[in-house]
């Protein structure tokens, strides 16, 4: 490999405190277990629900996104099961984070072994603002790592975490001078 594009990472979440590790475990267990348990219960939703369902996840999580780009995301990740009935089609399981979790030490291990060009887009109201300050050192302490002598282009820009679906005007060109370099 010899570029990457980051766009809005937080990665950095599936590290971090072993205290924390620990609390989340338990968790995700059972819900690992429930989606594996649950994995032929397919509901369908009408396709308003299913943008619905996709726009309200977002807004939760504190990284919201319209209407318009929730349709582009059902578009490629729902599938028709019946007529006006939709499915997701991501693996539920996914979002327990425990599993494949590294610990700060392996992540910044992993980061140090990067030798490529890195392009890292951050969204001034994205992944980050989630961030603790302490988190937030981390991370950029992760990133300088990865700098070899200007392999690492760091970029902060206006915009969300979905700033390349909502604003793609924003991203485009940086990306594209990126890949000219």
């Amino acid at each position: 490999m010899e570029r990457m594009v980051n766009l809005d990472c937080g990665r950095i979440w599936t590290a971090g405190d072993m205290s924390k590790f620990v609390e989340d475990y338990r968790t995700s267990t059972d819900g690992f277990n429930y989606a594996l348990e649950n994995e032929n219960d397919v509901q369908g939703f009408s396709w308003e629900e299913t943008v619905s369902k996709l726009f309200e996840s977002r807004r939760q999580t504190g990284l919201p996104i319209s209407r318009k780009s929730c349709e582009i995301i059902a578009q490629r990740g729902a599938v028709q099961i019946a007529e006006n009935k939709y499915r997701f089609t991501h693996d539920k399981r996914l979002k327990f984070r425990t599993f494949g979790r590294c610990t700060d030490k392996m992540l910044y291990g992993l980061a140090e072994r990067i030798s490529f060009d890195v392009l890292n887009i951050v969204a001034k109201n994205g992944i980050t603002i989630h961030f603790s300050k302490s988190d937030y050192n981390l991370w950029r302490d992760h990133l300088k790592k990865i700098d070899k002598g200007g392999n690492l282009v760091n970029v902060t820009v206006d915009g969300g975490h979905h700033v390349h679906l909502e604003n793609p005007e924003v991203v485009a060109p940086l990306i594209n001078d990126f890949f000219k370099r």
